[in-house]
């Protein structure tokens, strides 16, 4: 009973803390979790991942205040034939883009393929981004991008007949709207990771409730009729 109400007391501090330093103090704690389950991988990385009791507390109670924003998807570039240059390319894609949109971030999350070299390091230098490079063969270091390489092709390109390199790039821009937008995340309590900015009344009667159909009907979005 002590520790759970302990346990309680904590969760309420960081969530006052979170609502008067959001910007600042979500990174800091994105980074604390995600170096905690580096740390969990390192110590088992070559058998199942157990999780102890105090690991688990330690995730659950990070877990609250969690940034929404964190699992926000960017199309950068599409390609049969990936290679270090056309990964660097993508890295000043990014960076670009976050430079137009007044945004930011303090640490770049990525595993070990070779096809990250040193020009792809240096453009993130340059920005002040620090990177944190996940053990060997250990996807859930990075769950929330190996998760988005599961989720695409389950709701979207398995049920999609591509005919080429642009169709492709048309088929992600439809689908990443969709699923920065409008589609609700159950690691997010069924909210989306960026918004859409009107504010939408709730339908008096399912009457007024309009569909909107994505990438041709395969995916269906529900609002308020006008």
């Amino acid at each position: 009973m002590g520790l759970r109400l302990c346990y309680l007391v904590a969760c309420r501090v960081l969530e006052m803390l979170g609502s008067r330093r959001r910007t600042a103090l979500d990174k800091d704690i994105e980074l604390m979790v995600l170096r905690h389950e580096v740390r969990l991988l390192k110590r088992q990385l070559h058998g199942r991942v157990r999780y102890r009791t105090t690991d688990r507390a330690i995730l659950a109670l990070l877990s609250r205040v969690l940034p929404t924003w964190s699992r926000t998807v960017h199309i950068l570039g599409v390609t049969d034939h990936p290679t270090g240059s056309f990964v660097t390319q993508v890295a000043r894609n990014l960076a670009g883009d976050l430079a137009e949109q007044g945004r930011s971030f303090k640490f770049l999350i990525r595993d070990r393929d070779a096809k990250f070299t040193a020009s792809f390091d240096e453009v993130f230098v340059s920005e002040g981004i620090e990177e944190i490079r996940t053990p060997i063969r250990s996807p859930r270091a990075n769950a929330i991008a190996e998760r988005w390489v599961r989720t695409v092709p389950e709701e979207c390109l398995d049920w999609t007949l591509v005919l080429g390199r642009h169709h492709l790039e048309a088929v992600l821009r439809d689908y990443v709207r969709h699923y920065n937008q409008r589609r609700p995340h159950r690691g997010l309590r069924l909210e989306v990771p960026a918004p859409v900015s009107e504010v939408i009344p709730a339908p008096p009667a399912l009457s007024d409730i309009a569909r909107h159909d994505v990438l041709g009907g395969l995916i269906h979005e529900y609002r308020a009729a006008a």
